[in-house]
């Protein structure tokens, strides 16, 4: 412990050991220039000083003349206050830095030894401090096709590769230098091309746990990329063939039951209730394929990014009122309730009239597949100052917690506790949040186990601009799209 002058105030006994003091009073009182060499006594003044200015803890690797040779310690200096908080000198732990030494020695013939192996490796290899690049392999000229010394004081320059409308900072975005990050991300080079990188970024630990340098991989996966691109087209494609070519058969299907049922009038009563019976079945079973195929077909659409959307400006919330009132015959044939409620009479907005109605749909249905018996279904409709939000709630048995996160994945399927006709298919809510998402909204759910589940919704209050839109064969096929959606709980 030292006063503002640098005087001893006190010391204790290994530092006597180390020094030569034979007491705490033979140095007490002493200047530091009266215990070591000038050179050694400067340095030790400059960190003190720094300490004492800024107010804070520092650490120092410093070199101390003992009394059995030179030892490089670290040291820890923090300052000493009076009541005030006015600096009245300072108070420092010397630790002895062999370990240190050895460290950096190991980690020093460990980089020769790691510069000569990466020099055959097709990824770039860098070693790197908080500033600067220390080592660049040579696959770095090969993958980003310019000189290594483009880097020699910069060690940011190759993040710029990186940088784009959608990633403006780059893979150095909200990294942390102590921790590991990885990823992939596509670089564009200063000639135009462009490469799919796999990058890795891993923290060199000292004995301290603390990061000391850092080794980054780059890997050239553009074939990898091109040939994923590749299968997932092939998948889409395969998806969207098969798709398409059971819709004709069962289009065809669905004709044949309409035909058979106007004949029906003409059978005798006993007659009539068999055959409507069996063809009922049919027709809910095709309905269910249906909506298996249109799933399919919407999902591929998704994924190849080729769904659109078709908005025009309307009352959202009499659109939404009205598919409720459209279904209520449905629920009241389940013994269920269905609740409406808004707090506004009327908002015009742009969406997609068949897409919102969907949205609805879905979520009725399955409102309905895991309601409660004889329970109730609320649909709340609010405003708030940016959005419409939607609100379709159930009291069913809810949503196990685990579930929540990836309730939106396709083909997820909550299948605890639940009956088998209860299952579907897992895209349902998948397509749901596309077509949210399509709108500009966005959508969560709020459930706990026993007590329900509240999927919300949200649409921006915004108009388009005006178009001639043609919304009759919506409104035509509204009927079939219920019949549709809610075929795999006619059951």
């Amino acid at each position: 412990m030292k006063d503002i002058k640098g005087n001893y105030i006190t010391v204790n006994k290994k530092w006597l050991d180390e020094v030569g003091f034979e007491s705490k009073e033979s140095i007490e009182g002493l200047n530091s220039y009266d215990v070591w060499p000038k050179r050694q006594c400067d340095n030790f003044r400059a960190n003190e000083k720094e300490v004492i200015e800024d107010n804070t803890i520092k650490i120092f690797e410093e070199t101390f003349p003992f009394r059995n040779g030179d030892k490089t310690v670290d040291t820890t200096i923090w300052p000493l206050l009076d009541k005030d908080n006015h600096p009245i000198g300072t108070m420092g732990i010397a630790i002895d830095g062999k370990c240190r030494a050895r460290f950096y020695e190991n980690l020093n013939n460990n980089e020769k030894n790691f510069r000569e192996i990466t020099k055959y490796c097709d990824s770039v290899f860098f070693i790197r401090d908080e500033k600067n690049i220390i080592y660049m392999s040579p696959a770095y000229e090969t993958i980003f096709e310019e000189s290594c010394d483009y880097y020699a004081h910069d060690v940011y320059q190759f993040n710029n590769f990186f940088k784009n409308e959608e990633q403006k900072e780059g893979i150095l975005k909200d990294y942390e230098f102590d921790k590991m990050n990885e990823g992939r991300a596509k670089a564009k080079l200063k000639n135009g091309k462009e490469k799919w990188i796999q990058y890795k970024f891993l923290p060199i630990i000292d004995e301290d746990g603390k990061a000391i340098k850092r080794i980054g991989i780059l890997t050239d996966i553009t074939k990898e990329v091109a040939l994923e691109e590749e299968k997932e087209k092939i998948r889409l494609d395969f998806f969207a063939n098969i798709s398409h070519e059971l819709r004709t058969p069962v289009n065809l299907i669905l004709s044949s039951i309409q035909v058979l049922k106007l004949k029906l009038s003409t059978l005798d009563k006993e007659n009539y209730n068999y055959f409507s019976n069996y063809i009922n079945i049919m027709q809910r079973n095709t309905f269910r394929l249906v909506k298996l195929i249109n799933n399919l077909i919407d999902s591929t659409k998704i994924d190849s990014k080729s769904i659109e959307i078709h908005p025009i400006n309307s009352d959202i919330i009499s659109f939404i009122e009205d598919t409720c009132s459209s279904v209520l015959d449905f629920v009241k044939s389940k013994n269920m309730n269905l609740i409406f409620d808004t707090d506004i009479e009327e908002e015009v907005i742009g969406f997609d009239p068949s897409y919102i109605e969907r949205i609805m749909l879905n979520l009725l249905s399955n409102a309905i597949k895991f309601n409660k018996k004889d329970g109730n279904i609320f649909v709340n409709v609010s405003v708030n100052e940016k959005d419409v939000v939607v609100e379709v709630k159930d009291e069913g048995p809810g949503i196990p917690e685990e579930k929540i996160p990836n309730i939106f994945d396709r083909f997820e399927q909550v299948r605890s506790k639940m009956k088998s006709e209860r299952e579907g298919t897992g895209i349902g809510l998948y397509i749901v949040k596309a077509l949210v998402d399509l709108h500009n909204g966005t959508i969560r759910v709020n459930s706990e186990e026993k007590d329900g589940c509240s999927i919300i919704f949200t649409l921006p209050r915004k108009k388009i601009e005006e178009k001639n839109d043609d919304n009759i064969i919506f409104k035509e096929n509204k009927a079939n799209m219920i019949d549709i959606e809610f075929s795999d709980i006619y059951l």
